[in-house]
């Protein structure tokens, strides 16, 4: 389906200025029971339908409730999301049943619901973030919500430090 989808893609856009590359950066990495790959669907069709790649991920409910866990760091979680937004994959059980409540009292709970609702991938007993779009959407998280913390502090400290190094800023690398 997904040559076809592109194929079709390549067919009817006069300029297409999307590459299966891209997509693949941007919105694959989700694993099925079967260690499957799969894409984001819905961002996939945007994509190729407004011949942009971007980020076409919308904030969901869900998405909001989590995030507030997120943000009163209920059992660590901001350590594992700063992890994952590092590159790093976390070990967790995932629970199934936690999405379904949005009472969630456990990490093991929390990182189950970002699964459930396609927040984060998991494979092998770990969880972790799948692709540039929803790299994007966490970081983008980090960066606005002071509620964070040290996490919050530490990515706009580190966006300060990359822009002084980019710039050749002795001083503000120094400081």
């Amino acid at each position: 389906m997904e040559v076809q989808l592109y194929s079709g893609y390549e067919t009817r856009t006069e300029s297409p200025r999307v590459a299966r590359e891209d997509l693949r950066y941007w919105y694959d990495g989700y694993h099925t029971l079967s260690s499957k790959r799969i894409y984001n669907p819905r961002s996939v069709v945007e994509a190729l339908d407004r011949n942009s790649i971007q980020s076409y991920w919308t904030r969901t409910g869900p998405y909001s409730e989590i995030s507030t866990y997120i943000v009163n760091d209920m059992d660590d979680v901001k350590k594992d999301v700063a992890l994952m937004v590092a590159g790093e994959a976390v070990k967790v059980s995932v629970e199934e049943f936690a999405a379904t409540s949005m009472n969630l009292n456990t990490r093991n709970e929390i990182l189950s619901a970002m699964v459930v609702y396609g927040f984060l991938d998991y494979e092998e007993g770990k969880v972790r973030i799948p692709n540039k779009e929803l790299m994007d959407e966490l970081e983008k998280t980090i960066r606005e919500r002071e509620g964070l913390g040290y996490i919050h502090r530490l990515a706009i400290e580190s966006e300060r430090m990359l822009r002084a190094t980019l710039q050749c800023d002795t001083n503000t690398a120094e400081a």
